[in-house]
């Protein structure tokens, strides 16, 4: 569900980009990471991300927040997962790469990740039914695209619930950090009063020990691409 809120960020109706596909890219591998790291699938610290599950995660039947579905509930402010619950394919896959490449800081697995992440997401969502492929003009090569249906399981915007004043989860609370800092940030939470906006956000600081790692991360490379222009 986050993966999907960080491509809706990123892109209009149609699909096509409202940044640069790199700045998209980050995003959106920020999120799956988020997820992941919410899911105790893996441990992130400012240096490293270590996979926390069996060698094989195509096999995890369940996972810590299956164990501890009040735990989780408490933490994340949403209803905990069904026990027995599966990873998804896109997110085993990438607990796989992540193994295979331990030396990785955790800012490079983020830059990693961002360079076909968004493919990646847009073809789980088209093979799930969550969304259609977009266009793509039979002249010029371009990513898979995919054109955004209902989200999964009826979720509400993490922007929407800012406009309507409700409580955000602490993984949409570290998503929308990194959004804020991007270049994304005008068209993205620009029409809502920057008071909300904190007020919904808070400071990073304040974030779940295992997203910190992830939004600092990402933001940093963000802000770094945006210097280099």
């Amino acid at each position: 569900m986050l993966a999907y809120w960080a491509l809706n960020a990123t892109q209009d109706p149609s699909g096509a980009l409202l940044t640069s596909r790199r700045a998209a890219g980050l995003i959106v591998a920020a999120a799956v990471l988020i997820d992941l790291a919410s899911r105790d699938t893996i441990h992130v610290t400012a240096a490293v991300i270590t996979v926390t599950v069996p060698d094989d995660p195509h096999d995890v039947t369940a996972h810590a927040d299956s164990c501890h579905p009040a735990a989780a509930a408490a933490r994340t402010g949403t209803a905990p997962p069904a026990a027995g619950a599966r990873l998804d394919r896109l997110s085993a896959d990438v607990l796989e790469q992540i193994r295979q490449d331990p030396g990785l800081s955790t800012a490079e697995v983020v830059e990693a990740l961002a360079d076909d992440i968004r493919e990646r997401l847009a073809r789980h969502l088209i093979r799930a039914g969550t969304a259609k492929p977009g266009p793509r003009p039979w002249w010029r090569r371009q990513p898979l695209s995919a054109v955004l249906g209902d989200p999964p399981a009826g979720g509400k915007s993490p922007v929407v619930k800012i406009v309507c004043q409700q409580r955000l989860t602490t993984d949409e609370r570290a998503l929308l950090h990194v959004i804020a800092g991007s270049s994304l940030r005008p068209m993205v939470l620009g029409h809502i009063r920057d008071t909300s906006v904190h007020r919904a956000l808070g400071p990073i600081e304040s974030l779940d020990p295992r997203h910190q790692p992830l939004v600092n991360g990402a933001v940093t490379v963000l802000r770094d691409m945006a210097l280099a222009r």
